[in-house]
């Protein structure tokens, strides 16, 4: 947009609006935003910063609550939300409520997590990612990582290319492996 290529801008927004996981962002939000605006589409301009502002008041929730140190609180309201998950804006849902429950100490609750929230088939690269981190070393020793490194087929990458992450490697004389 900073070259004003709006119509471009728009196309490219309006389809990430179409991908899944962790798109579209708050960059995608404020950029619809802005465009419709431009455009004097006021209805649009408000329904994008709707979902820019849940999103974002979301997420500092839940960074309040870790901040204070009041990780059960914390815990109460990731455990609410996953109840409706319908309640969650799409970036939200997957990534970022994954990645604080793991930062409030609950890998057994990440695990839950997806398995319960709206993570479409084919898009659990973008999550579990994000547990190849030194917070996500507990979600990694749990048996169930590797049932979500499985479902993702990665598993079957890895031991196609013999290329293991440096936090996963198999194991010698049978076909499991560990997580670490």
């Amino acid at each position: 947009m900073a070259n004003g290529q709006y119509v471009e801008s728009r196309e490219m927004a309006e389809k990430s609006l179409m991908l899944t996981d962790y798109a579209p962002g708050s960059a995608t939000y404020a950029s619809l935003s802005f465009l419709n605006m431009l455009e004097e589409d006021w209805d649009a301009a408000i329904a994008s910063s709707d979902n820019l502002r849940a999103t974002r008041d979301q997420q500092l929730a839940l960074l309040d609550f870790i901040r204070a140190g009041d990780f059960e609180g914390g815990l109460q309201e990731v455990r609410r939300m996953a109840a409706d998950p319908s309640i969650l804006p799409a970036p939200f849902r997957s990534r970022h409520l994954l990645v604080l429950t793991a930062l409030m100490d609950d890998p057994e609750l990440v695990l839950e997590l997806f398995h319960t929230i709206n993570i479409p088939d084919g898009t659990l690269m973008a999550p579990i990612r994000e547990f190849w981190n030194e917070y996500g070393r507990e979600v990694r020793q749990l048996e169930g990582y590797k049932e979500i490194l499985e479902l993702a087929g990665l598993v079957d990458y890895y031991r196609a290319t013999g290329n293991w992450p440096d936090s996963c490697q198999p194991l010698e004389g049978n076909d499991d492996f560990e997580c670490f």
